[in-house]
């Protein structure tokens, strides 16, 4: 930038630290979930509920985009929208009883 001026595209002057701290928001989120994670879930969602699991997906996809643009704030927002649609699926296949009915099958 010579002469003060500003870039007409501030989004390509993210710096590396910028993305490397939303990955580890990202991977932070993942272990929590992980961690609550009933066995059989996503198969069970993708059977009986794929409105879930589009809505999960669709929250990866911003979470994907906040990290690429490195913004801290999207991505802080965008994992919370992420963790609140994996918890609805992992509540509404608990709620449904399948989990017993998964662990009886296999």
């Amino acid at each position: 930038m010579e002469g003060g001026q500003m870039s007409l595209f501030p989004k390509f002057n993210m710096t590396e630290p910028d993305v490397e701290a939303c990955m580890n928001l990202f991977r932070t989120a993942v272990k929590e979930l992980n961690g609550t994670y009933p066995s059989g879930a996503i198969g069970w969602a993708c059977d009986n509920r794929p409105d879930l699991v589009l809505l999960c997906r669709g929250a990866e996809d911003s979470v994907d985009r906040s990290i690429i643009d490195g913004d801290i704030e999207q991505t802080e927002l965008a994992i919370a929208r992420y963790l609140d649609c994996y918890r609805k699926l992992f509540n509404v296949y608990t709620d449904s009883g399948a989990t017993a009915l998964h662990s009886t099958i296999r």
